[in-house]
């Protein structure tokens, strides 16, 4: 099944036009739309007096942990970086969130800024080169993962939320959550899951990992682009978006983007080298560390990403039969990715773009001005898990 076959939750028109007009002042609805292309999010297009926006639903997330997901998309956007949908603040004051409404919904509510675009692997399906393509993605993550906020310290970090739930696998909730389930306990997912995880929470806490904003979920059908030139419009989708390694969202975007469509399902060298050109084509470089884990760490995306399809469906919506296999396509991958031929020719991609160590000390900037953020973060982490 497609994602565009998946409506977990559904708004009518009016209680569109009354949330907009008493959350967010946005007057006089014209056109509303439903936009499809995500598994959690329920997305409208609307058209008001004010202008056009998304309004996103965001199903089975506490309010708290979306207002955390508006705090970042709005710190990126203060920071310098206005490729990427933001929050807008609420119009009335009391409430106790500043981008959220939660009144009369099924789920937390946010306003988002409307981006202008195609699904990016749309756009390739249409004919534009796939290098093009993931060579603007790669270069405008790479501008995402440059900004610094002084606001740092008041954005969570993936061990409060975000990144793929990374920080559940860490501590072994994910896995818990697959034992305790009749329904998965003895699925063979189960035991492939266990037999990896040790790789991915030691990969999460290598040292000297440059840090800053991620977006955590960067596939191709959450970045836009130009329809006729591949260029980027914006990244959207920012559920999964928090502060942590650099690495691991740039790991995620080429699981993501990386493979050609199934049935093939293969690891595309060319886009990957494209990626890679545009990322590195800027300030923002890959250090020793990165570079020497870089395959790795696209194991331990694909293990989030695809152990999330499979919970998703297999236990918190299995009314949603026919997406119960969805992460079958991401398996296929992690056991590409442990072949040695495969894994000997990405290392050798992702070196060729490497830089001398004394031309890393720029990322340490980067990395320290989350490192109090990831610090405190901790202490709060254990009241906020799921």
């Amino acid at each position: 099944m497609a994602k565009a076959d998946v409506d977990i939750s559904t708004l009518t028109r009016d209680q569109i036009a009354d949330t907009l007009a008493n959350e967010w002042g946005l007057h006089s609805l014209t056109e509303y739309k439903k936009l499809y292309g995500g598994y959690s999010g329920s997305n409208y297009k609307v058209v008001t007096e004010g202008g056009t926006f998304c309004l996103k639903v965001a199903n089975g997330y506490p309010p708290s942990e979306v207002e955390d997901m508006a705090l970042v998309m709005d710190a990126v956007y203060t920071g310098g970086f206005d490729r990427c949908c933001r929050a807008l603040p609420l119009a009335k004051e009391g409430s106790p969130y500043r981008f959220i409404a939660t009144k009369g919904l099924p789920g937390p509510t946010m306003v988002l800024t409307f981006v202008v675009g195609v699904a990016a692997d749309k756009v390739i399906e249409q004919g534009v080169d796939c290098r093009a393509v993931l060579r603007s993605v790669g270069e405008n993550l790479a501008r995402f993962h440059s900004v610094s906020s002084d606001q740092s310290s008041k954005l969570r970090t993936y061990r409060e939320g975000g990144a793929c739930l990374v920080w559940d696998h860490m501590r072994g909730a994910i896995l818990e959550k697959i034992k305790a389930c009749p329904h998965t306990v003895d699925h063979p997912y189960s035991k492939f899951y266990a037999a990896r995880l040790a790789e991915l929470q030691t990969s999460m806490k290598l040292p000297d990992l440059p840090s800053g904003p991620l977006h955590g979920d960067c596939f191709l059908d959450n970045v836009l682009a130009d329809p006729s030139t591949g260029e980027v419009a914006g990244f959207v989708d920012l559920e999964d978006a928090t502060l942590g390694p650099l690495i691991f969202d740039l790991a995620v975007c080429a699981i993501g983007s990386c493979f050609n469509p199934s049935p093939a399902n293969d690891l595309d060298y060319d886009r990957l080298e494209a990626l890679l050109n545009g990322y590195c084509s800027t300030s923002r470089t890959l250090t020793p560390t990165e570079v020497d884990h870089f395959v790795p760490f696209m194991r331990l995306a694909l293990m989030c990403n695809c152990t999330w399809r499979f919970v998703n469906f297999n236990i918190d919506h299995r009314e949603i039969a026919d997406c119960r296999d969805t992460y079958v396509e991401l398996q296929q991958r992690i056991v590409a990715l442990e072949d040695p031929a495969t894994v000997a020719k990405v290392d050798a991609m992702v070196r060729s773009k490497a830089v001398a160590p004394t031309q890393t000390k720029r990322h340490v900037v980067v990395g320290t001005l989350v490192l109090a953020a990831v610090v405190a973060g901790a202490a709060l982490a254990l009241s906020r898990r799921r």
